[in-house]
């Protein structure tokens, strides 16, 4: 399994357990069925998003307008269940992450060790 290094997430881990900083975070996403995604990447059919094991993203009760503010989503059970997988079980990653977000970004992208 490759190394992941989420581009929707302000940090990652390294080999060593150093926390580095994500200078270069992607931004969150808005679907046209009204939800809050990670990254624009996650906005998939149905179909892809079962294969992608990440049906439980687009909970009814997870809508925008089913929520009082955008941080009643991102800090929702799900969203913490999906970053906890990226960070400590990338094989149980979706695969849509495991090939966007597989490669290092280049030494001067601004990532440093915190």
């Amino acid at each position: 399994m490759k190394k992941l290094y989420p581009r929707c997430h302000p940090y990652w881990k390294n080999e060593d357990g150093n926390i580095i900083k994500n200078n270069s975070i992607k931004g969150l996403a808005v679907s046209a069925d009204d939800f809050l995604l990670p990254c624009c990447w996650l906005d998939m059919t149905d179909r892809d998003n079962e294969r992608n094991g990440i049906t439980y993203m687009r909970r009814e009760h997870l809508k925008i307008q089913n929520n009082d503010t955008i941080d009643d989503i991102v800090n929702s059970e799900e969203w913490k269940h999906f970053h906890r997988v990226l960070l400590e079980a990338p094989y149980d990653a979706p695969e849509r992450c495991k090939i966007k977000c597989s490669k290092a970004l280049p030494k001067g992208a601004g990532n440093e060790i915190r």
